[in-house]
């Protein structure tokens, strides 16, 4: 059983979709790439991905992030990463996948840069 909830809410027109737990090790492997894309086929081609709720990442979910990503981009739709937890910033900066995200403090201010 999943140690995680994903979960997701819509504003406007933006889908802020929200990660709750410990994801390690690998549990999330292919669960958030669907779960967006479902929402971007239902017409939310502006998503949050909120990581607040998140203690700690393996290499795997940080796999799937990037995988949400590079599958919404190719979709023609945008995500950015909200409230994302030092412990993960340091990981994106190590990693340098810093430069790819635009990573913004709170939901509201991530929804605010779409327009």
């Amino acid at each position: 059983m999943a140690s995680f909830d994903i979960s997701e809410r819509i504003i406007g027109d933006v889908a802020v979709v929200t990660i709750r737990g410990d994801v390690t090790p690998g549990r999330i492997e292919g669960v958030l790439s669907k779960r967006m894309v479902a929402l971007a086929s239902q017409g939310y081609r502006k998503q949050v991905l909120n990581l607040a709720g998140m203690p700690s990442i393996d290499s795997i979910g940080l796999g799937e992030i990037v995988r949400s990503y590079t599958t919404l981009t190719r979709q023609g739709a945008k995500m950015k990463l909200a409230a994302v937890p030092k412990r993960i910033v340091d990981l994106l900066h190590v990693t340098r996948l810093i430069l790819a995200f635009d990573v913004r403090p709170t939901d509201e201010d991530a929804i605010a840069s779409f327009k």
